[in-house]
């Protein structure tokens, strides 16, 4: 409405707004789509569009892509948390190494005594189980959003809550919806509809994940880049790390064929005047 008529085609149409967020990973996302329209726009720019199409980046930018976990990590999801389940699928098809326990009402009395005994040592099948430690990192996933806390399943989940911080060993992962297809709402609606003594034990302490934009399910590189900084976001907090890259791990075989190579040599000249001044240089 506030855009003059006669300028409303060529500044709104084939167009896509970008949508300014105030959390620092999410405006990286914000200036690169910005810088991108930019030198799109630019003339004289035609032969570099196939180049420009592969995005751009920030030097040393983390992503889905650069983060793994060095061991398995356990996520406890309930059924009475709706969207839960489907938003671990989404991390379990975006990281290695994450394994999904969960039980609610339509689980079975074991299922869910099961899902209650996970300050012990659990036997877990997975590809990764000969590498599985007793002591593996457990997160209580709790999905933020409109249905969280409403009626009978929200009252269940409120239970499956009070046990987690019992057991303050554990943590409880924050993550909040925002896409309002997706059930987003505003984070203060949480004040309104959790329990009273879960906000009192400070349920809320930690600052929740936000979770902006869809996921394309059949495509990684597809999915929204707001999404995936929300995925890198969670695999953080769970424990996940930059992986180390090829360049590092070919450097590294070379410097220990340098270093055995060096051994061999020191031993044979270990009495050599020439060698002892070359070792004492490198430091070898």
């Amino acid at each position: 409405q506030d855009c003059p008529a006669d300028l409303q085609n060529f500044v709104l149409q084939d167009r896509t707004p970008v949508r300014w967020h105030r959390v620092a990973e999410y405006q990286s996302v914000c200036l690169k789509q910005i810088a991108l329209a930019t030198l799109q726009a630019c003339p004289g720019m035609n032969e570099a569009q196939r180049v420009l199409a592969g995005g751009l980046y920030f030097q040393g930018e983390l992503s889905t892509d650069s983060l793994h976990f060095r061991h398995p990590v356990v996520l406890l999801v309930s059924d009475d948390n709706p969207g839960a389940a489907a938003l671990g699928k989404e991390l379990t098809s975006t990281f290695n190494n994450i394994i999904i326990r969960s039980a609610g009402a339509t689980s079975t009395q074991g299922e869910r005594q099961d899902f209650f005994s996970f300050m012990l040592p659990m036997p877990l099948t997975s590809p990764h189980s000969s590498r599985i430690g007793q002591k593996e990192k457990v997160f209580f996933l709790l999905y933020l959003n409109n249905e969280t806390f409403v009626g009978e399943p929200g009252m269940r989940l409120a239970s499956q809550i009070r046990a987690v911080v019992q057991r303050k060993k554990k943590s409880i992962l924050l993550l909040h919806e925002n896409e309002v297809d997706l059930g987003g709402c505003e984070f203060g609606r949480f004040f309104e509809v959790t329990p009273d003594d879960l906000i009192a034990a400070n349920l809320y302490g930690k600052i929740a994940i936000a979770y902006h934009g869809h996921r394309d399910p059949d495509s990684q590189s597809l999915t929204s880049p707001f999404r995936q900084v929300s995925y890198t976001l969670t695999a953080q907090t769970m424990g996940a790390v930059r992986k180390k890259k090829r360049v590092h791990q070919l450097q590294r075989s070379v410097v220990e064929a340098a270093s055995t190579s060096v051994s061999r040599m020191s031993t044979k000249f270990k009495d050599s005047e020439i060698w002892s001044n070359i070792s004492t240089k490198l430091r070898v």
